[in-house]
């Protein structure tokens, strides 16, 4: 665990309890914090993902879902960046050999279709 509030250190300890959560303190910056749970879990967010794949605005995505829509883009950029480094962590391997088709099923559907 770490250090929410300023410094990010790893220097926590147990400080009490408060309205039945445990609460901490940062040895480095002397700040208290208290454990958080997430605000949406990730089955949310994935539902919102896969609106966003099947073609649902952010703003629309929004509306029925009852967040911001700049929350949605934030989501989307997240898994973005995660997915692309499970790509490279994939294809390190595949380094010294030459790829001459790489096929994505859904951007291949897309270019299908135009």
């Amino acid at each position: 665990m770490r250090c929410r509030k300023r410094c990010g250190a790893e220097n926590i300890v147990k400080n009490g309890t408060q309205d039945g959560k445990q609460r901490y303190k940062c040895k480095s910056c002397k700040r208290v914090f208290r454990e958080r749970e997430p605000k949406y879990r990730a089955e949310f967010k994935m539902e919102v993902i896969k609106m966003r794949i099947n073609s649902v605005g952010n703003r629309s995505m929004a509306r029925l879902k009852n967040i911001h829509h700049s929350l949605v883009g934030v989501w989307i950029k997240k898994m973005g960046q995660f997915l692309k480094e499970i790509f490279h962590e994939k294809t390190d391997d595949i380094q010294g050999k030459d790829i001459t088709i790489l096929e994505i099923d859904e951007l291949f559907t897309f270019l299908k279709k135009r």
